[in-house]
């Protein structure tokens, strides 16, 4: 008999609702594992979040994160509660963290009618709908959530972050992930008026 292939997911339960829905999440590959021959998940939890900051001070502490890194899975649960803020307003976001230092740059949103009765858009049979919406995680407006405000609270300005390297790799996902299905790939992007996407639109085009 071949030894069983070990998986390890660290479990993140978070905030809110983020423990009932890891929970499950749980549960439902707990009876997948008995389905898969030759394939073990050890689960390990590790607390994370804005609990954890009132907890503790730090919403994604260090052992959460090594914990993450030497996983080869995570399993995320909600983040965030609203009264818990840094001083200057805005969210804690352990979750944008992990994946900037992860280099988690991939985000695929699978979306699958499985009945025509779960969508609002009519004569959609089960299978008609199937896409995938591939997101850029570790660049654009979210790489400039550290910015400060003018000091005299005048202004505040974001800075939207697009290389050519991030570009080109999340184009490259897309297009490996639509020829292993058939697909096509679109571009979603506003070049009409931002430099950065019409940028974006000529990496996406080379790398077509």
């Amino acid at each position: 008999m071949s030894t069983p292939h070990s998986y390890h997911i660290a479990v993140l339960p978070g905030d809110g609702i983020g423990p009932e829905v890891t929970e499950q999440a749980v549960r439902v590959l707990e009876r997948v594992r008995g389905k898969l021959h030759g394939i073990e998940f050890v689960f390990s939890e590790h607390s994370v979040g804005e609990a954890e900051y009132l907890r503790g001070g730090d919403p994604l502490p260090e052992e959460t994160f090594e914990a993450c890194r030497k996983a080869d899975a995570v399993l995320l649960g909600a983040m965030g509660l609203p009264e818990v803020r840094w001083p200057d307003g805005r969210e804690m976001t352990p979750q944008l963290d992990l994946r900037e230092r992860l280099d988690l740059y991939a985000g695929p949103r699978p979306i699958y009618l499985y009945s025509a009765e779960d969508s609002p858009l009519k004569g959609y049979r089960p299978g008609q709908i199937d896409f995938v919406i591939m997101r850029e995680n570790t660049e654009g407006l979210f790489s400039a959530r550290g910015a400060t405000q003018a000091a005299d609270g005048s202004e505040a300005t974001d800075l939207l972050r697009v290389t050519r390297a991030g570009c080109e790799r999340i184009c490259r996902f897309a297009f490996e992930e639509a020829t292993g299905c058939q697909g096509k790939v679109t571009l979603v992007d506003k070049a009409n008026v931002l430099p950065s996407m019409v940028f974006f639109r000529e990496v996406f085009q080379e790398v077509a």
